[in-house]
């Protein structure tokens, strides 16, 4: 009888060279312009790495170590090494199932060696976590996964101002590009136009710049590919009211004005 040996996936820990790679980026940047844009759509998965890369087998979990903390995942596919190094600097590229990749509030090392105790600090070389805590770990990143609103999805990189194709990510969701995004902001600037919160004024000068942008008519029933208007289609809205306008009460699901109105007679009551 022929023996079979199972290789069973591993848990790896993936430390991201922020400086070189990611220069001036944030970790909502890295997340949602590289994870969810050229990662996915540009590099269809593949991650290039200098030197010498690690060695895992097919269907790792792959956790994304940035400044200190763990900010994404994916399932491993393969390894490719380069026979001449790639721009001079690349010597291979692991190459992820790009239906995998996820992004989450990060990880702490705390949280890490609360599930395996062998790890005691993040550092710049590959680490390996117990594939024993399999389910564990992915617990967690679910726990972590930021919830999703129809119109705030990932940033993406397109020419035009095309949006709605539907794809597989994380989950089935519309396409959002990021240019008509910016210039919505440009047009309305950055307070709720429902209840005119402005969170820099609110927590300070490094927070200029947050705001969600809903679309005034929602993708998922337009349910086709179409040329974002950013002044007519997008509106800036806070957090908690972009979420109102996507909640059903009654079976009913609100628009700005019903909500700005809503609001207006609590304030007066």
């Amino acid at each position: 009888m022929k023996i079979v040996n199972v290789v069973k996936p591993a848990i790896r820990i993936l430390p991201m060279i922020s400086k070189d790679e990611f220069p001036r980026m944030s970790i909502e940047d890295v997340q949602n312009n590289y994870f969810w844009g050229e990662l996915i759509n540009n590099q269809e998965g593949m991650y290039n790495f200098r030197k010498i890369g690690m060695n895992a087998p097919k269907d790792s979990l792959v956790l994304f170590q940035f400044d200190n903390i763990i900010i994404a995942s994916a399932e491993l596919l393969d390894i490719e090494k380069f026979v001449i190094p790639k721009d001079g600097k690349y010597y291979g590229a692991y190459r992820f199932d790009i239906n995998s990749v996820k992004i989450f509030e990060p990880i702490t090392l705390a949280e890490i060696n609360k599930i395996d105790s062998n790890i005691t600090a993040f550092s710049q070389v590959k680490q390996e976590i117990n594939s024993l805590f399999m389910v564990e770990i992915q617990d967690l990143i679910k726990s972590k996964q930021m919830p999703i609103l129809p119109d705030e999805l990932p940033r993406q990189y397109y020419g035009k101002r095309t949006e709605g194709a539907k794809r597989q990510i994380v989950v089935n969701a519309y396409e959002r590009n990021y240019k008509a995004r910016q210039a919505c902001i440009e047009h309305y600037g950055c307070r709720c136009v429902v209840c005119g919160f402005d969170f820099a004024k609110f927590y300070g000068p490094e927070f200029e710049g947050k705001i969600h942008v809903h679309h005034v008519k929602p993708l998922s029933e337009i349910n086709e590919s179409y040329e974002v208007d950013p002044i007519n289609d997008l509106r800036p809205v806070c957090p908690n009211c972009h979420l109102a306008l996507h909640s059903k009460i009654d079976g009913k699901v609100y628009d700005i004005d019903e909500l700005k109105s809503k609001i207006k007679r609590l304030i007066n009551n």
